[in-house]
């Protein structure tokens, strides 16, 4: 079965779509300021993973959200801690932005926002 290509713009990514040929979109889990969150499947490694798209279209973005951006990839690659997710790739496809993150299981796939918030309001203990 062929998987839909991501066309390029800035409309939400729908479930089947693939971004940059590998990450197949399955549903939105959350969103942000500065990007929504989809649970994928990683074509390549057959593995889920949370996927982040930046708002804004590559080249159209705020030089500043773009940095901060880059900023929460470099701080989340220098922590390994059980507790939270790792970041797997930062890329740009089909005139957008994102970063790709593992997921934390337990039950279910969750992405990092809602991991952030469960810990937040209760121990992981």
């Amino acid at each position: 079965m062929g998987h839909a290509r991501t066309r390029p713009g800035r409309g939400p990514l729908a479930a089947g779509e693939v971004l940059a040929g590998r990450y197949e979109i399955d549903r939105v889990l959350g969103a942000g300021g500065m990007g929504v969150v989809y649970a994928a499947r990683d074509l390549e490694l057959d593995e889920i993973v949370a996927l982040k798209l930046l708002r804004a279209p590559s080249g159209s973005e705020d030089p500043a959200a773009l940095d901060r951006f880059r900023h929460e990839v470099r701080i989340t690659r220098r922590i390994s801690h059980q507790h939270v997710v790792r970041t797997h790739d930062l890329g740009e496809a089909a005139g957008r932005r994102f970063i790709t993150w593992s997921t934390w299981t337990a039950g279910r796939s969750r992405s990092y926002s809602s991991d952030a918030a469960r810990c937040r309001s209760r121990p992981p203990w």
